[in-house]
């Protein structure tokens, strides 16, 4: 589901190079920044386990919980993620509500003030609080910015325990701000999961053998965010990474953490299935799907960014990949029957809040990402909610 239309404040300029001038406040689309936050944390920090509560109370027992262990900066992230993708029993809020709005505002501010555990986190918050505003002067932005440009140098010499989520988060941050500017550092970030991808098409951590679907969904993730930001792509990576993805799914629906490629290419039981990862896999079908414009030329955000621009005329994006994609084109179906296995699954095994506020927000991620996509595969409007 995409959080859109949040009211704007009165808009200012922001200069940015090269690039249009954009608005501060609010954008039309916030769908990446907060649950990207909540989903990411649980990678970057390094949480153990939360309280067990009730689905009611889980977002102030949360925030106590982690204002307590120093981490009270997630706990602004996750008041964001509530006000945007909040549950029926949270009175169904949407992001017109001015309680919502102060929400996020008040998110933002408490992240301004935070600390981090490391850096990643610090570029992940930078993100979010550019999707909201559109302020590349803020400290916290600027902060992330140094950050990413360093990644960006660390990832061209070594692959790093958590460099796929780090890199992912970077790619984010300078596509949002201007992909003109920080085109060195992107193809740094394209380079190096060019040369991470494994043989078999997947991603993982340095040294193992298996394919990790977590890692797989970011590492897809970043290279969508390049491929609309006009960076010149080898589709057939795209290609080889879903195929995996379509390999690894496990014969009743879900997808592993790990996925072992079956040696007859027929789907096989695999290990350590669950609902993040189900809906991980079939995400990270969705998004490569787009990539390589499955669904069709879709629209991911109407905004421009810039003031003054009606909402009916649209900047025109000249498409660098159109012969490139056509070299790694792909049948559409194979890949919504492997997202109907999915859901056939998903619907005979209901998600339950089992009291762990680390896997309620690692799922409540792709939850999000994957109605996003499957929205736009199936070209339904965006569900406000």
């Amino acid at each position: 589901m995409i959080a859109q239309d949040l009211p704007r404040p009165p808009a200012k300029i922001v200069r940015t190079g090269s690039d249009p001038p954009k608005k501060t406040g609010f954008p039309k689309s916030t769908q990446a920044s907060a649950s990207h936050g909540i989903f990411l944390m649980t990678h970057l920090s390094r949480l153990d386990s939360f309280p067990k509560t009730n689905p009611a109370g889980f977002v102030q027992d949360g925030q106590r919980w982690l204002q307590g262990r120093g981490f009270r900066w997630i706990a602004a992230l996750a008041s964001i993620w509530v006000s945007l993708n909040a549950a029926p029993s949270l009175l169904a809020y949407t992001p017109d509500d001015p309680e919502v709005i102060q929400m996020v505002d008040r998110g933002l501010r408490f992240m301004e003030k935070g600390t981090f555990a490391n850096n990643g986190e610090l570029v992940l918050c930078a993100y979010t609080h550019f999707k909201v505003e559109h302020d590349e002067s803020n400290d916290l932005v600027q902060r992330g910015i140094r950050e990413a440009k360093k990644f960006a140098e660390e990832v061209s010499r070594t692959q790093e325990h958590k460099s796929h989520y780090e890199s992912a988060v970077s790619t984010m941050l300078l596509c949002e701000i201007s992909p003109t500017r920080f085109r060195s550092e992107l193809t740094k970030f394209q380079r190096y999961y060019n040369d991470t991808q494994m043989p078999h098409g997947g991603f993982g951590y340095p040294g193992d053998q298996l394919g990790d679907v977590s890692q797989t969904q970011y590492a897809i993730l970043a290279i969508w965010t390049l491929d609309r930001n006009g960076f010149k792509l080898d589709y057939n990576r795209v290609s080889s990474a879903i195929k995996w993805l379509m390999l690894v799914q496990d014969k009743t629906g879900p997808w592993p953490y790990h996925g072992k490629v079956p040696t007859n290419n027929q789907l096989m039981t695999q290990e350590k299935t669950s609902m993040s990862m189900a809906l991980a896999g079939a995400a990270s079908l969705l998004i490569g799907g787009d990539a390589l414009r499955v669904w069709g030329e879709t629209t991911i955000d109407d905004d421009t960014g810039i003031v003054g621009l009606p909402k009916a005329i649209k900047l025109y994006k000249e498409d660098n990949n159109v012969e490139r994609r056509k070299k790694a084109r792909m049948p559409k179906d194979p890949l919504l029957n492997a997202v109907g296995r999915m859901e056939q699954w998903r619907k005979q095994n209901p998600e339950t809040f089992g009291g762990n506020l680390f896997w309620y927000f690692y799922t409540a991620y792709t939850t999000e990402r994957y109605e996003s996509f499957l929205e736009i595969a199936k070209g339904l409007p965006a569900d406000k909610s």
